[in-house]
Order: structure tokens, then sequence, then C-alpha cells
């Protein structure tokens, strides 16, 4: 349980950092070191000067436009893991739209406990 855990912070500080990064990139590249970032600063410089705006600038807001598209998915999620609660659909729509597919992909992992399903089947079947 504990390499779980660990596993999904170093997912979500990662991801986190990253987008932390992109977004100082996309809008206050003027206050980079680029020479203090090894291979990253070179890399990052190029991208700035041949490519802001179509993969940068425009890339930034598709990625938002994406993580809200994981928090629908995660909205639409939590009634078939019967999750009926709405602060509880609230927090998760939230998180996921904060940490993307680091918190969609723990989410889609997560196996609710059915009480009793054959029951379920059984009677569903003989009601038609």
């Amino acid at each position: 349980m504990e390499s779980l855990l660990f596993t999904c912070q170093i997912r979500i500080s990662s991801g986190t950092n990253s987008f932390r990064y992109y977004m100082w990139v996309v809008f206050w590249h003027q206050s980079i070191p680029y020479h203090s970032l090894r291979p990253l600063g070179p890399f990052t410089q190029y991208l700035l000067d041949h490519h802001y705006h179509t993969l940068l600038y425009n890339g930034y807001w598709l990625a938002w436009l994406i993580h809200m598209g994981q928090s629908l998915n995660v909205t639409v999620l939590c009634k078939s893991k019967t999750i009926t609660n709405a602060c509880t659909q609230l927090l998760l729509f939230l998180q996921t739209f904060l940490f993307g597919i680091a918190s969609l992909s723990i989410f889609i992992a997560y196996r609710p406990k059915h009480q009793n399903l054959s029951n379920f089947h059984f009677s569903h079947h003989q009601e038609r």
C-alpha cells in the first residue's frame, strides 16, 4: 500500500511541476534562466523562438480543455461506481481538473465494493 501511495504522489507531483513550468514558459518566458536549465533551457528557447503560438500557447489552452474533459469523465464515472454524494463528486471533479490524468487513472482503478451483485442480476432478469 505504501508503494502505491508513493507512486501516486510522484505521478501527481511531477505532473504538477511540469505544468507549472509550461505555464511559466507560456506567460513569463522573459524571466526564465535558460542557461541554468542545462538541456531543457536551449530546448525551451528553441520552442519559444519557433513554435510559440502553435505549440506552446495553443497547447497550453488545449491542455486545460483536456483537463476539463477528464473532469467531466470523472463525473460520469462517479455514477457508474455508485458515488452519489454531490460533495464527493465535486471534489473529484476539482481534483481531476487540477491534476489531470494522474487523478483520473487512480479513480479508474478504484473498484467499489458492490453488495450482493448476484441477487441484483437475478432480480433484474426476473422483472423482464
